[in-house]
């Protein structure tokens, strides 16, 4: 293989090490921060304060529209976004 192509070869390899890199770090970082940011409740009922009413009042509400779908959403902002 002639010199230049190896030269050549030892750039490219370089380069795309140097590129992949942040993006490894930055996967890392994001696989540390999910391990460790999930909610505290599971459901609603095990939240403190909630009380016996209101979970009646949700039940009844459950039961009232069992047949429905609720679709909830919300517009793309920077509040739409973690990190």
């Amino acid at each position: 293989m002639p010199a230049i192509t190896r030269q050549i070869a030892a750039v490219l390899t370089a380069t795309a090490a140097i590129a992949l890199f942040p993006a490894d770090a930055a996967a890392e970082r994001r696989h540390n921060a999910s391990a460790h940011d999930q909610p505290p409740f599971s459901n609603y009922k095990e939240i403190p304060g909630v009380t016996g009413d209101e979970i009646a009042a949700v039940e009844a509400l459950r039961v009232k529209y069992k047949d429905s779908v609720l679709i909830h959403g919300i517009s793309e902002s920077t509040e739409a976004f973690r990190g």
